[in-house]
């Protein structure tokens, strides 16, 4: 259940970011989704 606040948590925090920097700031929310569901599920 953390795991998935901390997902919400960090994409909404990109979605205000990106917004504001005219995007690319989605990037940020990859070294998140590394942690809680693996490396090896992550795309590179």
């Amino acid at each position: 259940m953390i795991q998935l606040l901390l997902v919400l948590l960090g994409a909404f925090v990109v979605f205000i970011l990106s917004t504001l920097t005219g995007g690319g700031a989605s990037l940020l929310l990859m070294p998140l989704v590394a942690v809680v569901v693996g490396v090896k599920a992550v795309a590179p």
